[in-house]
């Protein structure tokens, strides 16, 4: 995991931590925020344990949250593609309403000019 993946899953990879390791509080965690040496120096100081078991421990944390934040990631782009193609379909049956409407009056005006001009006289004066 690269630092930018594990700023991505910071406070998560900081949970397990203090979960697993009982000796880290969280001012241990501020004080390392985002430098995963610095971190891991305080984990090792505190608990003994290995630097090797700690990289272990927190790549896998930060996969395990990688993965959970990927599989929210495409569903949430599954449910935007699908809304994107639902408002298409709708603007496309709008649009093709409109257009008939349009052609509807354009017929009517073609077809009784008199009466339209009125009727838009009148609407005019009603407004």
């Amino acid at each position: 995991m690269n630092s930018d993946e594990l700023k991505g899953s910071w406070n998560n990879v900081a949970g397990a931590v203090k979960e697993k390791y009982g000796q880290i509080t969280s001012d241990d965690i501020s004080k390392a925020e985002g430098n995963i040496q610095a971190l891991i120096g305080t984990i090792q100081k505190k608990t003994g344990e290995t630097r090797e078991v700690i990289e272990d421990f927190i790549r896998t944390a930060g996969a395990s949250t990688s993965g959970y934040v990927n599989r929210v990631y495409d569903q949430a782009s599954e449910y935007a593609g699908v809304a994107a193609e639902e408002i298409r379909g709708q603007y496309d049956r709008v649009s093709h309403g409109v257009q008939e409407g349009v052609e509807s009056a354009r017929d009517m005006v073609y077809r009784r000019p008199m009466e339209s001009v009125l009727t838009a006289f009148g609407l005019g004066l009603a407004a």
